[in-house]
């Protein structure tokens, strides 16, 4: 699931003060839990082709192009990532001319999603350059080269094409959800990432991803008891979130509630979520230290 990234740390044993092994390992969890998650969700969620109309006025038949296309779909879907380019390109060669012609652009479009997902982000971003060129108001091509860019390392540029897919359709919720994704990457941007999720649910609250990125970046405020909402209305709609769970569970015991913590922690350990484990073992061991004074944050 998006709340979550596959590469977790191993905290180390060693002479400092339960307050500061506590905090690295809050810090551990938002990191693996917050970032590089952008990178991890800017793949597509799920495949959609771009289906174009099939032209006549073409030098090969309209049923040779309608074959390669379909043929390259079904490559698509079905992950043969290197057959689709494979046949998308021959639709390109034999329309490269026909600049007007929408199978050259559902040719490029497809391309770019096979190339994006098997790992080509350059030559991605080149193909919906390509679609943009030839449709600038395509808000689908500007989404799939943003996540390309997001994964890419190029946040800025990520930003610039869901702001811009956002102008051209201001009502599709994942588009606010992905720039919300690319703002909480920079620790400068955080409200705006806030303020992105929360028209992001507007728009579609049954999403528990997003309920659970803005829990992390109330988490981030330091409004430990909003982070605790949201990470609760993630495990609401999704009761097998393991992360949802270890990420309410840290604002738990970032507000003093060390019992619901515990719990908390407990079934994401369950479910196989580590970081839900090793805070319990944590905790177990530092159970005879007294308490640190909880931090309440600020709440609105």
């Amino acid at each position: 699931m998006g709340c979550t990234d596959s590469g977790k740390g191993n905290f180390r044993r060693g002479s400092h003060s339960s307050s500061e092994i506590l905090l690295v390992l809050i810090v551990l969890f938002i990191t693996t839990f917050g970032q590089g998650a952008a990178a991890a969700d800017a793949a597509p969620e799920s495949f959609t082709a771009h289906h174009g109309s099939i032209s006549c006025n073409t030098a090969q038949s309209s049923i040779d192009i309608r074959d390669m296309l379909n043929l390259g779909n079904r490559h698509l879907k079905t992950g043969r990532y290197e057959r689709a380019i494979l046949n998308y390109s021959k639709v390109s060669e034999v329309l490269v001319e026909e600049t007007d012609n929408p199978n050259l652009i559902t040719a490029y479009f497809n391309r770019g999603l096979a190339y994006h997902l098997h790992g080509d982000y350059d030559k991605a971003i080149e193909d919906f350059n390509r679609v943009i060129t030839m449709n600038p108001q395509d808000d689908r091509a500007f989404y799939h080269r943003g996540n390309a860019h997001a994964l890419h390392k190029s946040a800025d540029k990520a930003l610039e094409d869901y702001s811009e897919a956002i102008r051209l359709n201001p009502d599709d919720a994942r588009l606010y959800y992905y720039r919300g994704l690319a703002y909480q990457e920079n620790p400068s941007m955080i409200d705006l990432a806030v303020d992105d999720f929360k028209k992001a649910i507007s728009l579609d609250p049954s999403d528990p991803k997003t309920h659970c990125f803005l829990g992390i970046a109330y988490y981030k405020q330091h409004r430990y008891r909003s982070a605790a909402k949201h990470f609760g209305r993630a495990i609401d709609i999704d009761p097998n979130y393991g992360e949802a769970y270890t990420g309410r569970g840290q604002a738990y015991l970032r507000a003093g509630h060390r019992d619901k913590a515990l719990a908390d922690f407990g079934r994401a350990c369950e479910m196989g979520e580590r970081t839900g484990c090793a805070l319990i073992e944590f905790l177990a061991k530092m159970s005879k230290t007294p308490p640190a004074t909880a931090s309440q944050g600020n709440e609105e």
